[in-house]
């Protein structure tokens, strides 16, 4: 399904949009301490648009998410994000280092915590880019 445009031509078509979708990668780290934690797999090529962070209990936790691409590690944030409000959403949009390829790894790593936290939630938002698939003439 697609939504119905006109050329200059004047004939009548179709514009697939199934070739890009958004996916969530999330990770829920219990009593999070300092460390990498994998969180998926990337199943084709992506562009990552968020990156956000949710805190039960404590005081902050301070994260990065990192890209793994055969033996090279890259930050998506040039800077720590710090999620430093119980109950409560922080994110980052401003994203370095967001072109995905097929097979990346996706890893949480968070730096510091501080108020033993219960919980730290960790989620990366990326669009995959597929090939559409060319419909039945």
């Amino acid at each position: 399904m697609g939504y119905k445009v006109h050329t200059v031509d004047g004939k009548s078509g179709e514009v697939s949009l199934a070739h890009v979708r958004s996916q969530t990668a999330q990770i829920t780290i219990n009593t999070p301490a300092a460390g990498t934690h994998v969180m998926c797999r990337i199943p084709a090529a992506a562009t990552v648009t968020a990156i956000r962070g949710y805190l039960v209990g404590g005081t902050s936790v301070t994260f990065n998410v990192t890209r793994r691409r055969s033996t090279t590690n890259v930050d998506l944030l040039a800077a720590d994000l710090v999620a430093n409000t119980a109950d409560a959403w922080t994110s980052s949009t401003t994203i370095q280092n967001g072109a995905l390829a097929a097979g990346d790894t996706l890893i949480a790593d968070i730096a510091a915590q501080a108020g033993n936290p219960t919980q730290a939630v960790i989620e990366v938002d990326y669009t995959v880019h597929t090939p559409a698939s060319t419909p039945p003439e």
